[in-house]
């Protein structure tokens, strides 16, 4: 469509295979791009998302992307492929995120995307499983003492998960084709920088400020210790 619509916008353009390697090298610039379009409005939610290489029976078949793994989404569903663990503001910009395996624990992710030294942690709200963080999170049934949680958190993480939404339905972040995890970070990278690009506008110069929230993007392997 490019080259029959806007060839004189595009009078060269890379053959199908170079442009797949480009958009792989781009990675870290996604990232860093996504992080400094993020805007900050002192209320954080952290969540994950399932992404999904293939679902149902296929995910015991052997696969040639050994990072990722089978794990459990929502409602207990099993999947074999990766998580993308993310801390949202208020406004449902995307702060810090990482890309692990599908059967990493969510507090040792939690621990590598929050640190308690730099962060107000009575500021985030996560769910149960990442219970033990020191943030608001709805206690277990069968806990001794159960933390402060009211109305209002729960109704606060809806954002994080209409975020999640939002790019599942428009942004496309379901893994499609892509045979190795350098794609698959690549691809998720971009499209979270498409999805904070529309959200803040263009307004101002302010999204291009880099606020103490924005780390590089976290590049996790499937190991028990997620790295940075």
């Amino acid at each position: 469509m490019v080259q029959s619509d806007y060839r004189e916008l595009f009078p060269v353009l890379p053959e199908l295979s170079r442009f797949y390697r480009i958009q792989r090298n781009f990675e870290r610039i996604y990232a860093d791009l996504a992080l400094l379009l993020a805007e900050h409005d002192g209320v954080y939610l952290i969540d994950s998302q399932p992404l999904a290489i293939c679902k149902g029976i296929r995910y015991s078949r052997e696969r040639m992307m050994t990072e990722a793994t089978s794990g459990r989404g929502g409602a207990s569903r099993r999947f074999y492929g990766f998580k993308l663990h993310a801390v949202c503001s208020g406004s449902g910009a995307i702060c810090r995120f990482g890309i692990v395996a599908a059967n990493e624990s969510d507090v040792m992710v939690g621990r590598c995307l929050l640190d308690e030294r730099y962060d107000d942690l009575h500021s985030i709200i996560g769910d149960k499983g990442y219970l033990g963080l020191g943030i608001y999170t709805p206690a277990k049934r069968n806990a001794k003492q159960a933390g402060f949680w009211c109305d209002f958190f729960a109704s606060a993480r809806k954002c994080v998960e209409s975020t999640f939404s939002s790019l599942v339905r428009c942004r496309n972040i379901a893994l499609q084709q892509l045979n190795s995890f350098w794609s698959v970070r690549a691809s998720v990278c971009r499209k979270i920088a498409a999805h904070n690009l529309n959200r803040t506008g263009f307004r101002g110069d302010s999204a291009l400020t880099r606020p103490a929230w924005a780390w590089p993007a976290l590049e996790c392997t499937p190991s028990r210790s997620p790295r940075d």
